[in-house]
């Protein structure tokens, strides 16, 4: 698994001989300038999953017939929420906890919606939602997991 913070500790450690170069082309991202506002941003967004999910759906989107289109709009909100946290925490204690609780979080909001009499919860929207925690989950243990580091090495310079 490509951890880029683990190759750069050893650069430091001195067990690999490279150009100190590498670590500026290279961040870790434990070091993000604006960790505060991206964990911010990352509750915000789960603020607003989780208000999407409980409030009743606007008849514009009601109107729409896709055949299990909205499974598809559940995985990618789920994606969204895991692969944001991924970015700022890479321990994998840290990102096994996150994915614990993005699932239930999935879980609790469809159990919700089948209490609340305004929509109706279903079990193929929780297997979406875990779906897309978990393929997050996956495609972060590489290089994905640096994206927030690349923007802010990028457009923060």
């Amino acid at each position: 698994i490509y951890n880029p913070c683990r190759y750069l500790e050893q650069m430091i450690n001195g067990k690999e001989k490279k150009e100190l170069s590498i670590l500026i082309s290279n961040p870790c991202n434990y070091g993000l300038r604006l960790k505060n506002l991206w964990i911010a941003t990352g509750w915000a967004l789960v603020g607003a999953v989780i208000i999407a999910s409980l409030m009743a759906v606007p008849k514009p989107i009601q109107s729409i017939s896709l055949f299990q289109g909205d499974k598809l709009l559940h995985v990618m909100a789920y994606f969204v929420l895991m692969g944001w946290f991924a970015q700022i925490y890479h321990a994998p204690r840290e990102r096994f906890y996150y994915l614990i609780g993005f699932v239930l979080l999935g879980v609790l909001l469809e159990l919700l919606q089948g209490l609340g009499g305004i929509r109706q919860g279903d079990w193929l929207d929780m297997v979406a939602n875990s779906v897309g925690v978990v393929l997050a989950w996956q495609l972060t243990k590489n290089r994905f997991a640096e994206l927030l580091a690349s923007f802010e090495q990028k457009v923060l310079r």
